[in-house]
């Protein structure tokens, strides 16, 4: 794994071995502490997991199926490039479900999906509240990157309790698995340079009150909704030039 400890998180209460693995595994590559095109060991990460091989191998048979990492029979397993055309179709696939689904729902939103929302975006900023007060010492404990799972689920959830409010719950894992580039370049941002999060907080905020009077006259909600699933281009470019070595634009490549 080229000299980087993997980075654990505690396991979760009647987790598997192979759902811990994958979510270890998985959380390293977001946050960038496995970089596009670096190698992993499934021995070193099963002795540091404390678990055997098998749900390591199966963990990345699965990140494989996402677009996670790449398998070389005889020569080993490396974290997969960020392919640029599977951002694109993220976004797209995310833009057109989400879009249809928020609007389903102006008609039946319920005051359970709301209170949920609200208390959603509530732990979002009890999270920026933290940041911005670890920001200003110099404790370790308060790095931005210890916040980066909560970052990332919070976030995620926000979301998906739309697709349940619309009934649509059984979508969420396929979009999931389809935007996994696009994510891997929104997490990128947050990990390596620690960006600013109100942006996400107001934005959030919108789309509830969005919700809850059943549409805004002031508001595209197409146009307000695409530039929020596109943010990252602020920052992309920029990225893009500084570490060229982590991006791919061939798709067939992959």
């Amino acid at each position: 794994m080229e000299n980087r400890t993997l980075k654990l998180l505690p396991r979760e209460e009647k987790e598997t071995n192979r759902d811990y693995a994958y979510r270890v595994i998985r959380r390293n590559i977001l946050i960038m502490h496995f970089p596009p095109g670096s190698t992993l060991n499934e021995n070193e990460i099963a002795e540091a997991l404390h678990v055997s091989r098998t749900p390591v191998h199966e963990a990345m048979a699965r990140l494989k199926s996402e677009s996670f990492v790449e398998i070389f029979p005889q020569s080993g397993t490396r974290v997969s490039l960020i392919n640029i055309q599977y951002v694109r179709d993220g976004v797209f696939f995310r833009n057109v479900a989400e879009q249809a689904i928020y609007k389903e729902i102006t008609e039946k939103f319920t005051p359970d999906y709301s209170g949920k929302l609200e208390e959603n975006i509530e732990r979002f900023s009890r999270l920026i509240e933290r940041i911005e007060k670890g920001n200003g010492n110099s404790d370790p404990q308060h790095d931005y990157e210890s916040v980066i799972d909560d970052i990332i689920s919070i976030d995620d959830e926000f979301h998906k309790i739309a697709y349940e409010a619309a009934n649509r719950s059984f979508l969420w894992q396929p979009v999931k698995n389809v935007c996994a580039h696009f994510d891997r370049i929104r997490y990128a941002e947050f990990a390596l340079r620690k960006s600013n999060l109100n942006h996400v907080y107001e934005d959030h905020m919108k789309i509830h009150e969005y919700l809850l009077v059943g549409g805004l006259p002031d508001l595209d909600f197409e146009k307000f909704y695409y530039g929020h699933l596109t943010y990252f281009k602020k920052y992309f470019f920029a990225m893009y030039h500084e570490m060229p070595q982590y991006f791919i634009m061939d798709k067939e490549n992959l």
